[in-house]
């Protein structure tokens, strides 16, 4: 074959070869292509690097907000940049002896978090959730603010509206609370410790408690406030034998003595109390039993309770309420029982 000849051959082949795989070469790049200018899909929400690294957990203890588990560390700062997610995140830990305190800051187009918590009692955080496609109506905000021995404060804003909820135990400010609301709550605590179980243990409760406002009778409350009256008795004797006998009575005790118009009681009965609902105190998580046995005796429970909006729940609670106080059965009726407050329906004993 003369050099002339070979040429041409290679030329057709490469002309044949460049033909035939240019719509291989095609079906390659243009799915790329595709992918590249195809809408982004919504992106999940980033977990908050404290959670992901196991730096804490929270769980409810007496009705507050505590930790669980605190990994032993040194005090530390530590900022992370996500580029993917055009998030920030940026955490201080201070550690001194026995007291920690952590304050956590999480910025992305999707959400925000400002999070402080120290041992001696605070824990707060200001969650915001931006344009979320779930079924809480998009977005919303929490705000939860807890101090040492003051009330809880809640707010949650959500189409618009912002409500506030305020209770020195965050089971009854979760009872005042619509179910959308109630679910905010929930859905940030489960963010910041994923085995909260929080919405679980609040039906469990709930569930519970409707069932002793509607069949079961209420308990030995006049024997208890016969032996608080005895606590001011001008004989020691009799004062310390009325305080053994009320802390026979155990957790259920510790609803009816926060349920007390602390007015009507005397410093030495004032202080008597303290000791004793310190002693009922447990530093483990709330369980469902534990909860139920420490909130029925607590006439606010009732209270809150009676104003969910079911009329044959609203009667059991009342009736509650009626026998926690002294009072005569159907002396707080269902009309009224929309006007009541806190303050009416402390225990009162002198």
């Amino acid at each position: 074959m003369t050099v002339y000849s070979a040429f041409s051959l290679r030329i057709h082949i490469l002309r044949y070869c460049s033909w035939n795989f240019l719509p291989l070469l095609l079906l390659v790049l243009f799915p790329s292509f595709t992918v590249a200018q195809a809408p982004v899909k919504d992106v999940e929400l980033l977990e908050p690097f404290i959670v992901r690294m196991s730096w804490i957990s929270f769980d409810v203890i007496n009705g507050r907000i505590g930790s669980r588990y605190i990994r032993r560390m040194q005090s530390r700062s530590l900022s992370l940049h996500h580029a993917t997610l055009d998030a920030d995140e940026h955490a201080v830990v201070r550690t001194r002896g026995s007291e920690f305190s952590l304050k956590y800051e999480l910025t992305s187009p999707q959400q925000s978090l400002q999070l402080q918590y120290d041992t001696s009692g605070v824990f707060q955080f200001d969650y915001q959730r931006f344009d979320g496609k779930d079924d809480l109506g998009g977005s919303y905000r929490v705000n939860m603010r807890q101090n040492h021995a003051q009330p809880l404060e809640i707010k949650i804003t959500r189409l618009n509206q912002t409500r506030t909820y305020q209770s020195n135990q965050i089971w009854l400010a979760m009872f005042a609370m619509p179910v959308k609301d109630r679910q905010c709550l929930t859905d940030v605590l489960a963010r910041l410790s994923p085995r909260l179980d929080l919405e679980l243990r609040f039906n469990e409760v709930l569930k519970y408690l409707s069932r002793i406002a509607l069949y079961q009778r209420g308990g030995d409350y006049v024997a208890v406030r016969s032996l608080i009256k005895q606590l001011n008795s001008p004989t020691f004797a009799e004062r310390q034998d009325a305080d053994r006998k009320l802390r026979m009575f155990g957790r259920p005790l510790i609803g009816f003595l926060a349920g007390i118009d602390q007015s009507t009681l005397s410093t030495e009965q004032r202080a008597r109390l303290g000791r004793i609902s310190q002693s009922l105190i447990s530093m483990e998580s709330d369980t469902v039993e534990q909860v139920v046995t420490s909130l029925r005796m607590n006439p606010i429970t009732w209270l809150v309770l009676a104003n969910r909006g079911d009329p044959l729940l609203r009667r059991g609670a009342l009736a509650q309420i009626e026998k926690l106080k002294g009072l005569p059965a159907g002396t707080l009726q269902l009309q009224s029982s929309q006007r009541l407050i806190a303050a009416d329906v402390k225990i009162l004993l002198r």
